[in-house]
């Protein structure tokens, strides 16, 4: 049974949704883009297939500017993105749509943004690569992909010399510890960052004649 839309009315609190109204009644709000997809008007007439074509585009919309702004405020991985869509319920096939997407235009790039990841903390919170692998394993970048933005910046960032200037950092405040418990502290706090015994060794030997 086929309906007629009788009025379409721009919604008050947001200027890019319209109300449909089927047959003097309220059907629906949707995107503005919507209307334009499906080349609706007033006037135009509508059957079960036209009802289900309005709804399952303003899903999709709906999934797509979801997703666009969660990358508006920082970029994110395949898994990361598809776990949050997932928890507000949008069907899988929508999902799998706007990630092939995203994929295509760059704007979901799981290896550009492993290196994103390295260059921030290795910045702003330094740590070894292997835990910087255990936070990005966590987010669901596949550890082949890992691999390939950790091999991108080996020689950017020197995990050796990046855990002195930790080590020399935190001595600053062990300063009234004796040089063995000081030495035993600082083993810790790097073991903690995620570097190698063997780096921390290394350290040790750099700093002999402050922690004794």
């Amino acid at each position: 049974m086929k309906k007629r839309v009788t009025k379409i009315e721009v919604q008050k609190r947001d200027p890019n949704r319209r109300s449909i109204f089927l047959d003097g009644s309220f059907f629906c709000g949707v995107d503005h883009e919507v209307l334009e997809r499906l080349d609706l008007g007033v006037g135009s007439e509508v059957d079960e297939g036209t009802i289900g074509r309005i709804l399952l585009t303003e899903d999709r919309l709906k999934a797509r500017h979801y997703a666009l702004n969660l990358l508006s405020y920082r970029m994110r991985s395949k898994e990361e993105l598809v776990r949050r869509m997932l928890q507000r319920h949008f069907e899988k096939e929508t999902i799998d749509e706007i990630v092939r997407d995203l994929e295509e235009v760059g704007l979901l790039d799981d290896l550009e943004f492993a290196r994103s990841w390295i260059r921030t903390r290795m910045e702003l919170n330094p740590r070894s690569f292997y835990a910087l692998e255990r936070e990005l394993r966590l987010k669901g970048v596949k550890r082949d992909v890992y691999k390939l933005a950790e091999k991108d910046l080996k020689e950017e960032y020197d995990e050796k010399e990046i855990a002195l200037v930790l080590a020399k950092k935190r001595l600053t405040r062990l300063g009234g510890l004796a040089p063995a418990d000081a030495k035993r502290r600082l083993i810790g706090y790097l073991s903690r960052r995620g570097f190698s015994y063997e780096v921390a060794k290394w350290v040790m030997g750099q700093l002999e004649e402050g922690v004794g």
